[in-house]
Formats: structure tokens, C-alpha cells, sequence
């Protein structure tokens, strides 16, 4: 039987890692802002023409931006009532959510675009987003970051570009960026804590690979996987409006009326994995009762027909058009 996995990250060979690891045992600096992390940081802030903080994984630069608009917003709340609210997509990531709660925000869920299925806090799908504080956690390569906005991107091995875990913040305020800074470091200023700090540095071992992630940083093969999609993507399904671009996952959705259990089921008996992408949504999650703002139609819709499809760099184009066939005939054979 055939098996085509979901995810299939493609990291650094160990031998583009060398060179970074022979310069970690010369320098006797594992952690701490040394060499390797000052060097992504420098090739980073070169690419977005901003500034960057380097964090142990995009949660902890989402918890980093958030306790900042927190901190903006009012200083210790009385209750619930009181406490400031952000306004995030019912549809993503359970971590954007938890890291907005656990800085003091009041989450409120709200629905997405109808044909971007995006949200202006989060690039959805690796689809970015206009809000100005944005988690773009998969937007490596399409999330450009403008002056008064601020993004966190993840370095996550399932990610375009990764370190096994870690992540990055960008912004163009260069004091808002010192501050990220010290809060990953403790808070500390001068050897003592001067404000609000965490552990969130990024180990010169996780920067050595972000590093070789970056030497063989190809648009051209994600491009190559979009047009292929493009190409073989049976009528029967909805794809997410995105221009051609650099993604690391897709979701469809399959017609109304069609039970995507059953689509699962019957793609994984053909030997095709597949996921149900941030389902069930943020406001079924218990923690999250109660948080939405007004209804969810279009992610309610979205949530009941989504199936996320295999989507990595070792797909050929021969299996995406397998993937592609086998779901065709599963949506015929159901409908």
C-alpha cells in the first residue's frame, strides 16, 4: 500500500552542521547570545530590514509580545472584567491562545475571512496577516514585517525554515526590541532584574541549525509543491484564496453535505495521512468557553468540512497527483 506521510520536516543534513558545531567547540559558547545566535540574528534582521529577537520557540516570543500589550494596555487587573482583551481568530493554534491568556489577556475569538479563512492576529496558513501584533508562526517567506507591526515567527522543524524548536520576534522599534531582549534573559539589566523576564534564549546548538537552515533556504521547491496542488486539486474541494507562495502545510475543504470523518478514514485505508488542522476550534476548547465575540459561521463552516493534505518538500509530483486522485474518488464515492 501506498503511505504518504502528513508532515515530513527537512532539516539540515549533519554535515551542513559541522562547520557551526566546530565553531561551538572553539568558542566554548553554548548559550547566552553568543557567536552563532548574534550571527542568525544579524542575516535576520538583513532580511526583514528590522530588528529581531531570537526566542526558544515562537510560544515564548507569542508570551514575550502579548505580556507587552498587556503591560501597554493597564497594570494588575482587579478580575476577569478588568483585564484587557485581545481579539483572536476561533481558528488556529491552540499556543496563540494559551500565550495571550497566560500574559493576563482576555482572549476573545472571532471568526475569519470567508475566502482567506485568515485573521489579521494570525497568518493562517502561512497566509500573512496585516494586524499589528501578529503571530506568524508558519510565515517564513511570505509575512513581511511593516513599521508600527510586530510578528513572531516559529523556527519549529515542521516549519520552511527551522531549528529543531525556537523562533524569532521582529519589529522595527528598536526599544520595544532591547526590551524582548532582556525579558529572555531574566529581565536583567546590569546583572539584576529590572522588570517582568523569562528563560527564552536561543541555545548556539539551535542557532547552528537555523543557520544551515538558512544556507539551503530554496523558494523554488515550495513553489514547485504550490503549483503541483494547483495543478491536481480534484473541482470537488475549496482551497484557501493564497497567492503563489511559500506554505507549509494545506487544508481543503471538502463539499457540504460530505462527512470528513469519513474522507479521513478512507484516506488513511488508501495509505494517505492526513490531519483535521486546528480542530475542534478555540471555542470548544473548555478553557475557552465563553470567549467568542458575536458568531462563528464561517469557521463553524470551515471546522466541520477541513482536512489538512500531505504537504512537504519529499512529495513528487507523481504522489501529490496520487494524493490528489485517491481524494477525488473518496469525495465521489461519499457524495
Amino acid at each position: 500500500m501506498t503511505s504518504i506521510k502528513l508532515l515530513v520536516p527537512r532539516m539540515p543534513h549533519r554535515t551542513a552542521l559541522f562547520k557551526y558545531l566546530r565553531r561551538i567547540d572553539e568558542s566554548l559558547w553554548y548559550t547566552n547570545f553568543g557567536p552563532l545566535e548574534r550571527e542568525l540574528r544579524a542575516r535576520l534582521e538583513e532580511k526583514y530590514g528590522a530588528h529581531v529577537v531570537t526566542v526558544s520557540s515562537c510560544t515564548a516570543g507569542l508570551e514575550l509580545m502579548y505580556r507587552h500589550v498587556y503591560d501597554s494596555a493597564c497594570g494588575e487587573p482587579i478580575d476577569e472584567s478588568d483585564r484587557p482583551s485581545i481579539a483572536l481568530p476561533a481558528l488556529t493554534f491552540a499556543a496563540t491562545a494559551l500565550a495571550a491568556h497566560r500574559e493576563g489577556l482576555r482572549v476573545e475569538l472571532e471568526d475569519v475571512d470567508p475566502n482567506e479563512w485568515t485573521h489579521p492576529a494570525v497568518a493562517g496558513f502561512g497566509l500573512p496577516a496585516l494586524g499589528r501584533w501578529v503571530d506568524a508562526a508558519a510565515a517564513f517567506g511570505e509575512q513581511q514585517v511593516f513599521p508600527g507591526q510586530t510578528a513572531v515567527f516559529s523556527l519549529h522543524a515542521t516549519k520552511a525554515v527551522g531549528a529543531g524548536e525556537g523562533g524569532y520576534i521582529v519589529t522595527h522599534d528598536a526599544r520595544l526590541a532591547e526590551k524582548f531582549r532582556r525579558q529572555t534573559n531574566f529581565g536583567f539589566d546590569g546583572g539584576v532584574s529590572v522588570e517582568w523576564g523569562t528563560n527564552a534564549k536561543l541555545s548556539e546548538y539551535a542557532a547552528a541549525i537555523a543557520l544551515a537552515s538558512l544556507d539551503a533556504w530554496d523558494r523554488e521547491p515550495w513553489l514547485r509543491l504550490h503549483d503541483w496542488y494547483k495543478r491536481y486539486l480534484p473541482p470537488t474541494v475549496t482551497q484557501q484564496q493564497r497567492p503563489r507562495g511559500v506554505y507549509p502545510i494545506l487544508a481543503v475543504l471538502v463539499p457540504k453535505g460530505v462527512l470528513v470523518e469519513s474522507v479521513v478514514a478512507k484516506m488513511a485505508a488508501a495509505g494517505i495521512e492526513t490531519r483535521r488542522w486546528y480542530c475542534p476550534i478555540l471555542s470548544l476548547h473548555p478553557l475557552f468557553f465563553g470567549r467568542k465575540s458575536g458568531d462563528l459561521p464561517v469557521t463553524n463552516d470551515i471546522s466541520q468540512r477541513l482536512i489538512g493534505l500531505p504537504y512537504h518538500l519529499f512529495l513528487t509530483e507523481e504522489s501529490v497527483a496520487c494524493v490528489c486522485g485517491i481524494l477525488n474518488e473518496v469525495i465521489r464515492s461519499l457524495s
